[in-house]
């Protein structure tokens, strides 16, 4: 009898000591978003879109109505034409070495501005293989770095025929593994979509990059071989400072760079190179 009454006690006492607490939650601003990387060639593609808060369930909400002026060195080049969910479009010569910006009015959003300089080609000299063991690839490229001025760039690896990665799912996206410790966007033998790094830290013109990829997650199913796309860029300090961030935050959001005034989002150039290996399936 006295523990029923010990109980109903401790009951009572936590029910007459319930405290209100208040969370401040302040009002999500929202903010035209864009995404663009621009190279050589002779179209632009521009997505707009509108900021979501982390507590609001949407999708991406598209921006429709946008006005979005081109310039190319400061001129006015056009305004692009809207192709449909978020993405405009505009058919013009694309080149490197030029500064390209982008004016962007939106009914009821503040004007966003961008720009970006398209860096000069990268190069690619030689690709190399050395199989490791049953389970690893070891790849090296050799690439030429311009000592005369500070170059960025980035590494990526694409299938031909959809691959299985590392978390069961079907991409053409090839995960790296890290073996460069000039690689800035992650440690030695983690797993990587992309590498990235500075010609800061090199001190010749002429680099040999390694790198490893799973010989596991390079089977292609039914086809006998696969080929391999070895994309290398060479690309503006923006697109850097975006893809470094971007690995470095933890919220994959609010702490990401940007250089887009009044606006979230990336507005970068690159130059491609892009090499191949053919891989025979066991």
């Amino acid at each position: 009898m006295k523990k029923i009454i010990s109980i109903l006690l401790l009951i009572i006492l936590i029910s007459c000591n319930e405290k209100e607490i208040t969370i401040n939650l302040d009002k999500h601003e929202n903010k035209l978003v864009v995404n663009s990387l621009l190279a050589p060639s002779d179209s632009v593609k521009v997505n707009i879109s509108k900021s979501i808060s982390v507590l609001e369930n949407d999708t991406v909400n598209y921006i429709e109505n946008a006005e979005v002026q081109f310039y190319c060195q400061n001129k006015l080049v056009n305004t692009m034409n809207y192709l449909g969910s978020g993405m405009y479009y505009l058919n013009t010569s694309i080149t490197t070495g030029n500064e390209y910006s982008i004016i962007v009015d939106v009914s009821d959003f503040e004007t966003i501005t961008a720009n970006s300089v398209i860096p000069g080609p990268s190069q690619i000299l030689s690709v190399d293989t050395i199989s490791i063991d049953d389970e690893y690839l070891y790849c090296e490229i050799e690439l030429r770095n311009d000592l005369t001025s500070l170059n960025y760039y980035l590494l990526e690896v694409e299938s031909k025929y959809p691959l299985l990665n590392s978390d069961s799912t079907l991409t053409n996206q090839v995960d790296i593994i890290n073996s460069e410790l000039i690689i800035e966007n992650g440690d030695l033998g983690e797993e990587l979509e992309r590498l990235v790094f500075t010609g800061e830290v090199l001190q010749d013109s002429v680099y040999a990059l390694g790198f490893i990829l799973d010989k596991e997650t390079l089977k292609s199913g039914a086809h006998s071989s696969n080929t391999l796309y070895i994309h290398f860029k060479k690309i503006s300090e923006e697109y850097y400072l975006y893809v470094k961030s971007y690995y470095a935050s933890e919220s994959k959001q609010d702490e990401v760079y940007s250089n887009v005034e009044n606006g979230y989002g990336i507005f970068a150039g690159y130059c491609l190179n892009t090499d191949s290996l053919v891989i025979n399936n066991p």
